[in-house]
């Protein structure tokens, strides 16, 4: 916690404080995420849910976030993409 941070909101939840991972789950902050094998930035969450986009949990159930290139290349899942322009 020491080195995450901690935020604190008095809008949405008065007088909460939360660590920085809390506080992205509950959308009070944003936190920098990328594809945890190739380190491609995950920029905005609405377009990477569109462009496949998808979280692995390890052993721990910590969440890792996949691109739709490693989720192929690596994983040889290709199932969740969709062709541009299908909705």
């Amino acid at each position: 916690m020491f080195d995450a941070g901690w935020v604190t909101d008095d809008v949405l939840h008065p007088g909460g404080v939360y660590c920085r991972p809390c506080a992205h789950l509950l959308r009070i902050v944003r936190r920098d995420e990328q594809c945890a094998w190739c380190s491609t930035p995950l920029v905005e969450e609405e377009r990477a849910e569109n462009e496949g986009w998808v979280y692995f949990s390890d052993e721990y159930g910590e969440l890792h976030p996949c691109c739709p290139a490693c989720l192929v290349g690596t994983f040889g899942i290709a199932g969740r993409l969709r062709p541009h322009g299908v909705s």
